[in-house]
Order: structure tokens, then C-alpha cells, then sequence
């Protein structure tokens, strides 16, 4: 069993409880990772809220930032043990999350937990250790990562 941030009805901040719910498996194509940071969207307290109907309880989030617990079958891009950053496909507000390997990266080791949470909406992965912008109107969000990592688009940054 693990922790996780959920509602059971649409509010404030203060209707999301901590539950206990099985740690998920990870099927042919996934990645369980250990949650260490979460990132929060204007989205999702959107959703909290109501003003996007979903079944309840439920819970949120998609950006991450963890340790690589364990992957599934056909997975060789990241292994046990690998710091990622990513979005996940199940809500990140909790202890564990599923993600799919070509939604996650390497963490530069230069960069804190912290700070990867939000990294996601704005790089993609086009290998293991490499951060690509997403988008030009991105180049603030990029400088900022950039010298915190001490990288440049398209450089290969440590695991």
C-alpha cells in the first residue's frame, strides 16, 4: 500500500484526504516510479474544484520527478535506480506513479527534486539524457534549467 493525495468531492484544498491505495503494477510498457517531487498545474485544482467533471474519488497530478523503482516488459530505456523527470499516466500527487519511458528523462544530477517537477510541460525526451526544448516561447523556462544544469538544448547531461 502506498499514500496518495485524493477527493471524493469537488472543493478546496481542504477536501483532498491522504488514503492508502495499492502501489500500482507496471504492465508491458511501463515505468513505476518513486515519487520524490510533483509538480501542480493550474489544471488541476481547476479540476478539484469542479469545473471538469471526473469520477471521485480521484486524484491528481502528471508532472513528476522520482527514482525508478521498477519497469515492464519491452522497457530498455531507463532501468531501476535512474533519477527521471516526466509526466506520468497515473496521478503523481502520491507515493508511486506509472509513467511510459518516452515521457521521461534523466535527471541532471545538478539540478534539485524540486525543480524538475515543472520541467516536463516544457521538454521532451529524445533519449535517456538528453533535454530537448518543446517549443521556442519555452527559451525562458530552458535558460533557467540550462544554468542550473550547466547544459545547452541537445547536450547530453549526466544520469
Amino acid at each position: 500500500m502506498r499514500g496518495a493525495a485524493r477527493f471524493h468531492e469537488y472543493g478546496d484544498p481542504e477536501v483532498l484526504v491522504i488514503e492508502e491505495v495499492p502501489i500500482p503494477t507496471p504492465g508491458a510498457g511501463d515505468v513505476l516510479v518513486t515519487v520524490r517531487a510533483a509538480g501542480v498545474n493550474p489544471v488541476e485544482w481547476k479540476i478539484r474544484r469542479g469545473a471538469r467533471e471526473v469520477p471521485l474519488p480521484a486524484g491528481l497530478g502528471s508532472d513528476v520527478a522520482g527514482v525508478v523503482d521498477a519497469v515492464g516488459a519491452w522497457v530498455t530505456e531507463v532501468s531501476a535506480g535512474d533519477e527521471v523527470f516526466g509526466v506520468s499516466t497515473t496521478p503523481s500527487y502520491a507515493e508511486y506513479a506509472l509513467a511510459k519511458p518516452s515521457q521521461l528523462a534523466c535527471k541532471p544530477a545538478t539540478v534539485p527534486w524540486a525543480m524538475r517537477r515543472g520541467a516536463p510541460m516544457t521538454y521532451r525526451r529524445d533519449s535517456c539524457r538528453a533535454l530537448v526544448p518543446l517549443h521556442p516561447t519555452h527559451t525562458d523556462a530552458h535558460r533557467l534549467l540550462a544554468l542550473h544544469m550547466r547544459t545547452r538544448p541537445n547536450e547530453r547531461s549526466s544520469p
